[in-house]
């Protein structure tokens, strides 16, 4: 599966992507997440799958419309994830998002060229 569109879904778990699925995503190159206001954390990792390398071919980020989402990525360890091919991201309409990325997970995006976030009200 290269491409994930999850829209308009109100009753969606708090979590999008728990770590037993990304596990069967290696090729996820576009995800587009919208308009799903249970939704509080798009990735996690938790403590599992140590130095497995998830997310290395994600291209394109796109969530919206998220008034829950506190979170984007959940991981224990920074070796769980591998944003290094991120190269579009776009955050608009979430609420209680406090941030992007952790500084340590941020030093990894080297190929991101746009990063876009819009009306963010808890954005640090």
């Amino acid at each position: 599966l290269r491409t994930l569109v999850v829209s308009l879904c109100p009753e969606l778990s708090t979590v999008l992507l728990p770590f037993n699925l990304l596990q069967r995503l290696q090729i996820l190159e576009y995800l587009w997440v919208g308009d799903c206001k249970t939704l509080e954390q798009v990735f996690d990792f938790g403590s599992e799958g140590e130095g497995m390398k998830l997310l290395s071919s994600l291209r394109d980020l796109t969530l919206g419309n998220l008034p829950r989402l506190k979170h984007i990525l959940n991981c224990s360890s920074r070796q769980h994830v591998q944003l290094g091919n991120l190269r579009s991201m776009d955050v608009r309409s979430c609420g209680k998002l406090k941030y992007v990325f952790q500084p340590s997970n941020a030093q990894a995006l080297h190929q991101l060229e746009e990063l876009s976030v819009m009306d963010c009200e808890e954005m640090e």
